[in-house]
């Protein structure tokens, strides 16, 4: 996986750090479930330039504040060769009544990554799904601020 910006130092190329990478994403829900104790959990698949990402997102309905649930919540992105696989920390998810959409804020930790070296790297991510869709920004190397 490469830096999406490219730039030329002293006639040589040059790409950012992987720690600069941001994948800007879209693509469908491909699994939706409202589980009889309360809890939804959503899988999403899409693309953010030769990335595939998939992720998945679970939380407990039904609070004013609704935090995500770390231990199902996930992150996957291939690119090429390279493969980085995330688990989330936490994060919050809102429901936007005017849109019919929900909106997910989750930082992931790097726990295996083929072919970046990126391990143990933080990624925030901010998330809009809809009904079919969604879209998304995943930063690796960047925390959530505070909300």
């Amino acid at each position: 996986m490469q830096a999406r910006g490219h730039a030329t130092v002293r006639d040589r190329p040059y790409t950012a750090a992987m720690t600069e990478q941001v994948w800007h994403a879209t693509g469908e829900v491909t699994d939706r479930e409202d589980l009889l104790d309360g809890r939804v959990r959503i899988e999403v698949s899409g693309t953010a330039g030769d990335a595939v990402i998939e992720a998945g997102f679970a939380w407990r309905r039904g609070r004013d504040s609704i935090a995500l649930e770390a231990a199902d919540s996930y992150l996957t992105v291939v690119e090429g060769d390279s493969e980085l696989h995330a688990t989330a920390l936490g994060g919050t998810v809102s429901d936007e009544p005017e849109t019919a959409a929900t909106l997910v804020r989750a930082q992931f930790i790097v726990e295996d990554a083929v072919g970046l070296g990126a391990t143990q790297m933080p990624i925030a991510a901010l998330v809009v799904i809809g009904p079919e869709e969604w879209t998304g920004e995943f930063q690796l190397g960047m925390r959530l601020p505070p909300a």
